[in-house]
């Protein structure tokens, strides 16, 4: 079924900017809120992280003993290179979160990020491509659910972990110099969750191009759903 193309057609129709729902313009606001937030979080790493480059110390010294991993040779203290830490994983995990909230608003809810646009959404729309583009967005958010239990678990392995080894934890993890010992299943269970993500997103990320330039699947379009 063919859809609207006159121009006279298009231009005849009522502006939807009054008739948009106002849960739509709230997702949207939350959503440009997470930017601007998003965006505070990576200037404040990026001047922290040049604060520790210029402040550390070029050799270790009793208050100063971790070596800057993995941005330079100076040697900062603990507590410096684990606030480093957290902003690094909470710009990836948080990027990455913002960019999978506003993929799936934008195709399941059919929310457009820019605001409503004038032009009706095609009545040629395959049903198939809106299930391909949803299917890829769950699969992103649970790649990114991965993420967030793989950093978290490993956080408290090394806080929990043995400091020598035992008949029960005897397998050796290493962060920063730090070595703790854990039980074997405990380390199967984190190397899994890291090689689900580790190849997960990859191969989310061939399919996703295959889908967008092979398949027709516009992964990002400007109505969101055509």
């Amino acid at each position: 079924m063919p859809g609207l193309t006159s121009q006279a057609e298009r231009a005849s129709l009522p502006d939807p900017e009054g008739l948009e729902p106002a849960w739509k313009k709230s997702l949207r606001l939350v959503v440009g809120v997470s930017l601007v937030l998003f965006v505070s979080a990576f200037l404040a790493f990026a001047y922290f992280l040049c604060f520790l480059l210029v402040t550390g110390s070029p050799v270790r010294t009793a208050t100063q003993s971790v070596m800057l991993h993995p941005y330079g040779t100076v040697y900062v203290t603990p507590t410096e290179q684990r606030g480093l830490d957290w902003l690094r994983w909470f710009l990836i995990i948080g990027g990455l979160s913002f960019f999978a909230t506003a993929f799936l608003i934008q195709n399941v809810f059919g929310v457009t990020l820019r605001g409503p646009v004038s032009l009706p959404l095609s009545t040629e729309t395959v049903a198939w491509k809106k299930a391909v583009r949803r299917v890829l967005c769950y699969v992103l958010i649970f790649l990114l659910g991965v993420a967030a239990f793989s950093f978290c678990y490993f956080s408290i392995l090394m806080l929990t972990g043995s400091e020598a080894p035992t008949s029960l934890a005897n397998e050796a993890l290493v962060s920063h110099g730090h070595v703790v010992y854990v039980t074997l299943f405990e380390k199967r269970l984190l190397n899994w969750l890291w090689l689900l993500f580790g190849a997960g997103m990859p191969a989310l990320g061939v399919a996703a191009v295959f889908s967008h330039f092979a398949l027709g699947v516009k992964i990002f379009s400007r109505t969101a759903l055509e």
